[in-house]
């Protein structure tokens, strides 16, 4: 269906197309390795996800580079 999906002009920059990105991520309290999807439009900022494998609650920090490109996510355990 036509008009649903967002549509990007190949002409643009890659930081406008790039909207997401997975990454592997190690949970801080059960040491559980696992997959979870790092918005790029938003910009480098700090949220609490809970973990998919012991739902305990820690902070992801997602880095940016002076350009927009990812540059990494650093995660801590909160209480």
């Amino acid at each position: 269906m036509y008009g649903l999906e967002p549509v990007f002009d190949p002409a643009l920059d890659v930081k406008q197309t790039v909207l997401g990105l997975f990454v592997e991520i190690q949970c801080p309290a059960c040491w559980e390795a696992q997959s979870v999807e790092i918005d790029l439009s938003a910009g480098p900022r700090s949220y609490i996800e809970d973990c998919q494998v012991c739902c305990h609650p820690m902070e992801l920090t997602i880095g940016l580079d002076a350009r927009g490109e990812f540059n990494g996510v650093g995660v801590s355990r909160t209480e």
